[in-house]
């Protein structure tokens, strides 16, 4: 039996999503050190280590692990699976190859490709007021980023193939919500990210020199794989659509940390952009909550 789809944005999917921002926000600037030293391949090995590790305790604890396995969209789920992989790579190299503000700005148009898809593959009803928020957000982050594309040319290829493949992804998770669970969804993803990356990692390899490296590889899988977590628990909780204005707090979680880690400090532009990207996360829970409201109606006198 298909269960019942949500309406809207519930406050914990909301709180999930956002949570999900700060965590992917975390694990790709410890990723991004890391990836100085190290392979891509083995730093993604690693985190798939990681990722399956906390998935099988989980699911171990809650369930049957074989169970968990089983999909009623096996054929969606490796689709989505890989999707995420190829995503991880291309961002990755771009975020090499291409100035940081230049990727983050391309990025930015991700919440717009989600909300097409909403509308033409999940059948969500788009109102003017989430696009609404979601276009203050992307301002925001123009804002931020303040994009100078120069002379890259095809290169800026790299981080537009990343935003379509990674609202891709979003979609596809809240697609297979409505058959598989949560705990399948993130067996899956973890699975092929460890079959890909495992191919590819050992002709890569060089061993970390010490127990400070090997924490930060631990930390860049935990937070990302917490953060893959939250973001599918949101999904199962509220429309796309609906939680795509939190998904700029990802920006706002990056510039603190690169406040706090980086010394980073934020000029007058990019903190206009950080009201915007927040103003249109609190108008969008302002409708989403007044909207709740109107279905549930008054109580019955």
């Amino acid at each position: 039996m298909t269960p019942k789809r949500p309406v809207g944005a519930s406050l914990s999917a909301i709180v999930l999503m956002v949570l999900a921002m700060i965590c992917l926000a975390a694990g790709d600037a410890v990723g991004k050190y890391l990836t100085q030293d190290y392979s891509i391949w083995q730093v993604l090995w690693i985190r798939s280590w990681v990722w399956l590790s906390i998935a099988t305790l989980w699911i171990s604890r809650h369930g049957s692990l074989r169970y968990a396995f089983h999909s009623a969209l096996p054929g969606l789920q490796t689709v989505r699976s890989l999707v995420l992989v190829i995503e991880i790579v291309i961002f990755i190299q771009a975020f090499r190859l291409l100035p940081l503000g230049d990727v983050t700005a391309i990025g930015a148009s991700t919440p717009l490709i989600v909300l097409l898809i909403s509308v033409v593959f999940l059948d969500e009803r788009i109102g003017r007021h989430r696009w609404f928020a979601v276009c203050a957000g992307f301002a925001g982050m123009m804002l931020v980023a303040r994009p100078g594309f120069g002379t890259d040319g095809l290169l800026t290829l790299l981080p537009i193939a990343g935003a379509l493949l990674w609202g891709t992804y979003q979609a596809l998770t809240r697609r297979i919500s409505f058959q598989d669970t949560e705990a399948t969804a993130l067996l899956w993803t973890g699975a092929a990210l460890f079959l890909v990356t495992g191919a590819i990692a050992p002709f890569f390899w060089t061993s970390p020199g010490s127990l400070g490296t090997w924490a930060l590889f631990l930390a860049a899988g935990l937070l990302n794989t917490l953060g893959h977590l939250a973001l599918i628990s949101a999904m199962h909780r509220g429309e796309a659509s609906a939680l795509q204005p939190y998904s700029y707090s990802q920006t706002i979680a990056a510039l603190v940390i690169g406040y706090a880690v980086f010394q980073e400090v934020p000029d007058f532009w990019k903190l206009v952009g950080m009201i915007a990207i927040v103003g249109g996360g609190l108008y969008a829970l302002y409708r989403e909550r007044k909207l709740a409201a109107r279905m549930t109606g008054p109580p019955p006198r």
